[in-house]
């Protein structure tokens, strides 16, 4: 440790003071002054429009036990005029008694009941509660002359949390070295983490949107081998047994081929909606065709449905999608297009998919109604859209939203071609 003589000399107490704390060596900067002496608002320490720099150009330095800044070493003016300068919260422990200095930034961390009070008073003086765990690594700092970095944080913050919330402060302590081997202070920068019931929140909410993404493939790969099921087994069943009925229907008469023919119309119909269903749950052309090809299907079902005219272009590229990605872009197109026909109210809607690059990017517009994007009570921005958001999301892509009232909609996603999608095939004549 050292001495006191040797700090009288390296003016870093101020002579005839002391700590109602640390003892005699608990003062700041060595110097006499009287009790009316000021800092000059001129001192270039502290130049600048903060509030701190302001407050520290009025403040009277014979209140406290710290010598006038004009009397303070280069390194710890040098401090100061980066620690007053930047946004980032910053505070300074100077001397032994850990004389404490601060920017504005760092204001919330003392909190409205410690500011401007704390300012140059010693640091266990004003923040008593944050000792046992501040102390060991300040200290730590002082004797090895090592910085040290906390991501562990400390619950001190006073200000705009509720009461009792421990609030996590992520801290880089570095050491202000004097001459030789003395370190002078300590030099502090933080950051206000996320509070510990805050951080299990968005644990949980992570957690829970990889849960709903995981149903969401699950569900799409279920709805494919139900589809499957369907279209193998029912459908051709249903198929052959029309067939076989129609094939002897000719040999039949009277009462009894009314019967028969009531039943293959029946079967016909079942042979109809099974197919309907098939590609409800799950169109088999859009993963033996692409997305290009399912997206026709699509608008053209919902064309005859509404009776709405939509048009769709496509760039003739190759969309390589996997599976997964095709089934979750081709129910989002779908989820949207709905949308339009029931609430837009519009003539016109079209549909435009391209690659671009590793890309496959999907566009629905309307010149319809429109609606606020920001507005999340209005219909369209309602669970179906945030559904379709989280699931683009997932997939590494994009979801973005353009409209305002009475003035159409446009909205685009847009979605990678994983690695383990087959590559675009090189055309005739072209090198690979």
């Amino acid at each position: 440790m050292t001495s006191r003589a040797a700090l009288r000399r390296s003016g870093a107490l101020r002579q005839g003071t002391s700590s109602n704390r640390d003892g005699p060596d608990s003062g700041c900067i060595s110097g006499s002054s009287s009790s009316s002496e000021r800092l000059r608002s001129h001192d270039p320490v502290f130049s600048g429009t903060s509030a701190m720099a302001s407050l520290l150009r009025a403040f009277d330095w014979a209140k406290v036990d710290c010598a006038p800044p004009a009397m303070w070493p280069a390194n710890l003016r040098f401090a100061m005029g980066l620690c007053l300068t930047s946004h980032t919260p910053m505070a300074i422990w100077w001397g032994p008694s850990l004389t404490m200095f601060y920017n504005d930034a760092f204001i919330p961390f003392l909190g409205r009941l410690k500011h401007p009070q704390a300012v140059a008073r010693p640091c266990w003086d004003v923040w008593p509660e944050v000792r046992a765990a501040l102390e060991p690594m300040i200290e730590a700092v002082r004797t090895t002359g090592n910085a040290i970095i906390s991501e562990d944080g400390l619950g001190f913050l006073e200000c705009a949390i509720p009461a009792g919330e421990e609030v996590c402060v992520s801290l880089s302590l570095h050491p202000i070295h004097g001459s030789g081997d003395q370190i002078d202070g300590v030099f502090c920068t933080c950051a206000e983490g996320e509070s510990t019931p805050t951080k299990k929140i968005r644990g949980y909410e992570e957690r829970l949107r990889d849960m709903a993404f995981d149903a969401v493939v699950a569900e799409e790969r279920e709805r494919r081998r139900i589809a499957a099921d369907l279209h193998d087994g029912v459908g051709q069943s249903l198929s052959l047994a029309q067939i076989k009925l129609t094939s002897v229907s000719s040999d039949v008469s009277g009462a009894a081929r009314e019967i028969l023919d009531d039943v293959i119309e029946l079967l016909d119909e079942s042979i109809a909606a099974t197919r309907t269903l098939t590609f409800d749950l799950s169109p088999p052309l859009l993963y033996d065709l692409g997305i290009r090809d399912a997206l026709s299907w699509l608008i053209e079902k919902l064309e005859k449905r509404h009776g709405s005219r939509i048009e769709l272009t496509d760039d003739g590229e190759d969309k390589p999608l996997d599976d997964v990605t095709a089934g979750i872009v081709f129910r989002a197109a779908r989820e949207l297009l709905t949308n339009v026909l029931k609430h837009a109210r519009t003539s016109k809607t079209s549909v435009s998919l391209r690659r671009t690059g590793r890309h496959v990017e999907l566009v629905v517009e309307d010149l319809g109604r429109g609606f606020d994007p920001d507005d999340t009570s209005a219909r369209h921005s309602g669970f179906g859209l945030f559904s379709v958001r989280e699931q683009i999301t997932r997939l590494g892509g994009v979801l973005e939203i353009t409209s305002a009232p009475n003035q159409g909609a446009r909205i685009r996603m847009e979605v990678p071609i994983r690695a383990f999608a087959p590559p675009a095939p090189v055309p005739v004549g072209a090198k690979s």
